[in-house]
């Protein structure tokens, strides 16, 4: 029994050991934790940015909007719905499988803002901002009008 409470304290010890010398970090940003924590749970995400305060007005029932850390902070959309839908002046397509089923429409985008302070939203760009950014889009799911604003962060690491 001597040996089992030895053996548990030295096993804590050498974890705060660990943790404390860098050899695990914890942050939000799947890229920024190091050392035996990224080599265990990061899988394929290293994003170092984030977004945060992802904020959807009106919500649209149809209309899924989702932060994705994983990629420095990208916005993954998915529409479910009957109408046209258009961000940020991209038209989302409506899609159908093979035997004509319904598919919803993608669109991954990563808006960002110029050195003239204007946003653009492409879909290949990646926005890794120096300071955190308030981002701001618009756009529309038939004759509704929505606002998707979020804050895009500094690297974290």
């Amino acid at each position: 029994m001597v040996w089992e409470k030895e053996k548990d304290e030295f096993n804590l010890i050498l974890l705060l050991a660990i943790i404390s010398s860098g050899c695990i970090t914890i942050s939000e940003a799947p890229g920024c934790n190091g050392g035996l924590l990224k080599s265990m749970f990061a899988g394929g995400c290293f994003g170092t940015h984030i977004i945060r305060n992802l904020t959807i007005e009106p919500t649209i029932s149809c209309l899924k909007i989702y932060a994705n850390n994983c990629d420095d902070g990208v916005l993954e959309i998915a529409s479910y719905c009957s109408e046209p839908v258009t961000i940020a002046g991209i038209k989302m397509e409506e899609r159908r499988g093979s035997n004509g089923t319904f598919l919803p429409a993608i669109l991954v985008i990563d808006p960002v803002r110029t050195s003239s302070g204007e946003i653009i939203v492409n879909t290949s760009a990646s926005y890794k901002p120096s300071f955190d950014d308030f981002i701001t889009i618009n756009g529309t799911v038939g004759n509704t009008t929505i606002k998707i604003s979020y804050i895009k962060t500094k690297s974290l690491c």
